[in-house]
């Protein structure tokens, strides 16, 4: 229960507490996959259903709101959704999302900041569709670690940053708790069932950092995203080169690098953070070999 609960974590905090806060305070809020329903004459006003993004049910809400249509979202409505079984299939669907948003950034952007709607819900929208670049942070705070411990170590002057990176983390876990806690409770899961499905969503937002930027970066850049079809009898896909999994690896080695460096030099705390994204980023790197222990462990015993 709690492995499914994890999974579901990832997207309680939005369906939950973003979406409904969106639509009750008047902000852009955007269409989630088929669970909705449309007027058609806002589809034709925003020139047909648009096609070729990957994100086209949040790439068609976001026109519409543009052209002074609005959406309602309901919290007492639900419908069947399917999360992702496996961690190559978490893989996809965030590769895809992630590309999906960068490319909406770069052609609606400009778009949504300039709409005749009030600027709270622009600038909701717009923050929405480059959230993801949050994760070129994360993953530039794992890779410019080392360099950044070895300038601090050999400049006195720059020292006061190593209080100031634990301060940081601290302010990002605080914020990140009180959401998860406020999904928890809407969710309806007791405390101690409420930590352990968060530590797994922390898992799947921050262990993503590396293939989420990558992926972010291609769409606001204009690459189309590759994606491989199924072929075969047996349904197989062809290899990939494990392009995200090599610069995964990199990232952590960086950060252990500076963990060390650090640790060796005085510096206790500037390296926390770049270790604390490089921990998640390994445990996501890990996943196919640790994934299906925990299957077994929430299989139910055998009768009889």
């Amino acid at each position: 229960r709690t492995r499914k609960a994890g999974r579901q974590r990832y997207i309680d905090f939005h369906l939950l507490v973003e979406q409904p806060a969106r639509s009750n305070w008047g902000r852009w809020t955007e269409f989630m996959g088929s669970a909705g329903i449309w007027r058609r004459q806002a589809i034709e006003d925003c020139g047909g259903w648009p096609t070729g993004t990957g994100h086209e049910d949040v790439h068609a809400s976001l026109l519409a709101q543009c052209r002074g249509w609005t959406i309602q979202f309901s919290a007492t409505t639900t419908s069947v959704g399917r999360l992702p079984q496996t961690s190559a299939a978490f893989r996809r669907q965030q590769r895809r999302w992630a590309h999906g948003m960068g490319w909406l950034t770069r052609v609606l952007g400009w778009r949504m900041l300039t709409a005749l709607a009030p600027l709270a819900a622009r600038l909701t929208g717009f923050f929405h569709v480059t959230a993801y670049a949050i994760y070129l942070a994360m993953t530039g705070v794992m890779f410019l670690s080392w360099p950044v411990v070895r300038v601090v170590a050999a400049e006195p002057a720059w020292r006061w940053l190593d209080g100031a990176a634990i301060g940081l983390l601290g302010l990002a876990v605080i914020a990140g708790a009180r959401g998860s806690a406020e999904a928890s409770r809407r969710a309806g899961l007791g405390r101690v069932e409420g930590m352990r499905a968060d530590m797994l969503r922390t898992l799947m937002v921050a262990g993503i950092a590396v293939l989420a930027s990558r992926a972010y970066l291609g769409g606001l850049l204009g690459i189309r995203l590759r994606a491989w079809q199924p072929s075969g009898a047996a349904g197989t896909t062809p290899p990939v080169f494990p392009l995200d999994e090599i610069l995964e690896a990199a990232a952590v080695g960086c950060a252990l690098a500076a963990a060390r460096e650090g640790f060796n030099r005085g510096l206790y705390f500037l390296p926390l953070p770049g270790l604390f994204f490089a921990a998640y980023t390994l445990c996501f790197l890990t996943a196919p070999v640790w994934l299906p222990l925990t299957r077994r462990a929430d299989a139910p015993p055998a009768s009889g």
